[in-house]
Formats: structure tokens, sequence, C-alpha cells
């Protein structure tokens, strides 16, 4: 099992924000692809984020970790395995997950959490859900390559894969977020057609079905 750390619970909605949000800052908001590693060396290598620091990027033959975030006072260091990067360039879809995790942590942990990296002793073997650096940089991710306002063009886990370059291995994972997200949202009823959907069926509220 991955060791995890214990951060501040989040909610759905408050992790879809944030994954907007940087997605806006990265100029991909109304994006289903784009070349991560190209954004990541352009928009944020060498950058001052904020209070997150300055963010410096880290590639070696191998690493065992394949991806990670550290914080330092001032500075974050992304470290990839140099095939992760290398096939997150070439498109491979589970590569650029493990960069959106990544991204996740960086945005989500920096000020909440100082312990996600080392020491390595406050490391734990199991957290719930609601308080798991992993699941919610995985949510971050989810939601970072295949945004909310986009998913009522997937009715299937092809559909996912190939609107987003979604890995094919979490399109599950996804359409089960999406179905949760779902489920707690008020419905709406087209003026057109008399269609009730969901607005996480939609972008900017249309209908999805008649698109008016």
């Amino acid at each position: 099992m991955p060791r995890d750390y214990e951060v501040l619970p989040r909610s759905n909605d408050e992790i879809h924000g944030h994954a907007m949000k940087f997605r806006a800052f990265l100029g991909v908001e109304k994006l289903f692809q784009f070349n991560l590693p190209a954004l990541i060396e352009k928009r944020l290598v060498g950058k001052q984020l904020g209070s997150i620091g300055t963010l410096k990027l880290v590639i070696l033959e191998t690493y065992p970790e394949k991806a990670s975030v550290s914080f330092k006072p001032g500075e974050c260091i992304l470290t990839v395995d140099e095939d992760t990067w290398k096939f997150a360039k070439q498109g491979d879809g589970e590569s650029v997950f493990r960069l959106s995790h990544e991204l996740g942590h960086l945005k989500l942990h920096n000020k909440h959490e100082q312990r996600f990296s080392p020491p390595k002793e406050y490391k734990l073997n199991f957290v719930n859900e609601d308080r798991s650096a992993e699941c919610q940089a995985n949510k971050f991710a989810a939601y970072f390559m295949a945004p909310r306002q986009y998913m009522y063009c997937c009715e299937t886990l092809h559909d996912l894969s190939q609107a987003f370059n979604f890995p094919l291995e979490f399109c599950g994972y996804r359409f089960e977020i999406h179905n949760r997200d779902k489920d707690r949202r008020p419905k709406a009823r087209c003026k057109n057609c008399s269609t009730e959907f969901s607005i996480y069926d939609s972008y900017d509220s249309d209908c999805p079905f008649c698109c008016n």
C-alpha cells in the first residue's frame, strides 16, 4: 500500500475549484488536451508561485517514485523520472495524469501540510479518504484533466479516454467521481426540450441534450 500523509479535509467542490484556477493560470481552461510538460517548463519552472515559492524541476534517469513534490522555505521541487517526463511529452495519458497528480500536491498541500515532504517519519500507512493527500491529489488530477463542465460529452470509458487523453485505467474512477458529484447537485429542467439534467452534465448550464 502506498504511504500517505494526513492533510486538512477538502470537499470535491473545493478541489475542482483549485483545478479550474490552475487550468486558467496555465491558459488551458477551454482545452480538452494540452502538452503539460511544456506548460510546466514555460509557466511554472523558475517562477515565483505566490506563497508556494519558486518551482524547481529535477529530472532523473531513474527515480523510484516516478514523480514527487517536496517543499522547502521559499522553494518547491518537482522531481520526475526521465521516462515519465518523456512519455508525458509524447501524450501518454498515464504520465500526464501522474504530473497532474503532483500539481495537485503543489496546489493543495503547500500551505496546510508542511510535513507533506520529508521527514519521512510523518508518513502514514493509511489515512481516511477525506484527509488523504494522495486521494486529494488524484481528485485534482481527475478534475484538472477532465473538468466537470465537459463531462457531458462522454458516455463511455472510451469516450473519456479519447476526449481528454485520460488514462483508460482511471476512467472508471473519473466516472465514479462524476456520478457522486451529480447526485449532490440539484437538477435543472430544459425550457426547450423539458429534459431534466444535472448542472455537471452541461457547460454553463446549457442543456446537454438539445444544446439550447
